[in-house]
């Protein structure tokens, strides 16, 4: 009895050894202990950092950048400049064709000038031209002489001399005396010649201030306003007169049509007493 105790012991002992584990699920605590061992070779994990670009890459960029924005305002200001001066170079080129030029006066030393056609002679400033291409005309033109417009700025304008037949059309329009007439007196007159003569300042219809021109007007004088008919002036054979125009260039080129000038050109005695020289120097037979 003894023996067959001790061996179903033994028995039972073994059978306990190599049962089956328990198969039910794993408890929470065992996930949680699983977990843990898995992990652990996670636990001085580091997340890998950004490479970082080397400190001379940025400074190239900022460099690149900075030569960038250079170089649009360098070509911003040179567009700025190139167009200011074009302006300049247009404004420019307008004022030097109304501009006077700095030298130009009347010279004091003459020409003289003999016409068969006309039988006169007259002189003349020695700086100025004259002409005659046809029989019932001679032309005598200045260079660009400094002179004033009617608001008294400084212009570049051309005197005019000229010497026609009185059976011609001779004024622009019609005219009023700017200023009372003046008597000069003939420095030689020639023995069919009137020994003295006024001289009349000429304003046309659509002027209030300005001066076109002189005209020798032989015995006829006029005053300030008062209406100059073309019939008076054809009296006078030939007709001569005075001029004045606007240079359209620094050059004179080109110059057509009358052009007001200030009264008071004539009170300048380095345009008055030229002119009034001039016209005393006729001589006609």
């Amino acid at each position: 009895m003894v023996e067959q105790s001790s061996g179903g012991e033994s028995q039972k002992d073994t059978e306990q050894q190599i049962a089956p584990e328990d198969e039910s699920p794993p408890s929470e605590e065992q996930d949680y202990q699983e977990a843990a061992r898995s992990t652990a070779e996670y636990a001085d994990y580091e997340k890998p950092q950004k490479q970082r670009n080397p400190i001379w890459k940025k400074l190239g960029i900022i460099v690149a950048v900075l030569i960038l924005v250079a170089g649009l305002a360098a070509g911003g200001y040179f567009l700025y400049k190139n167009r200011k001066s074009t302006d300049k170079s247009a404004e420019n080129e307008q004022t030097a064709q109304n501009a006077a030029p700095a030298a130009e006066t009347i010279t004091t030393e003459t020409k003289h000038y003999e016409s068969v056609n006309f039988k006169l002679t007259f002189d003349y400033p020695g700086n100025w031209t004259a002409s005659e291409d046809n029989p019932v005309l001679i032309d005598v033109l200045s260079p660009g002489i400094k002179l004033k417009d009617v608001d008294g700025k400084d212009v570049t304008g051309q005197i005019y001399l000229r010497i026609r037949s009185h059976d011609k059309p001779v004024l622009e329009a019609d005219a009023t005396s700017l200023r009372d007439s003046e008597k000069i007196a003939y420095s030689t007159p020639s023995q069919s010649q009137r020994a003295s003569t006024y001289i009349s300042f000429l304003r046309y219809s659509g002027n209030t201030e300005s001066l076109n021109a002189i005209y020798i007007t032989g015995d006829l004088g006029y005053e300030k306003d008062q209406n100059i008919p073309e019939v008076d002036i054809q009296k006078v054979d030939p007709i001569i007169s005075i001029d004045f125009y606007l240079c359209p260039n620094s050059g004179c080129e080109g110059v057509s049509g009358v052009y007001g000038i200030s009264e008071e050109v004539w009170n300048d005695e380095d345009i008055s007493v030229p002119l009034t020289n001039m016209l005393e120097s006729f001589v006609i037979n």
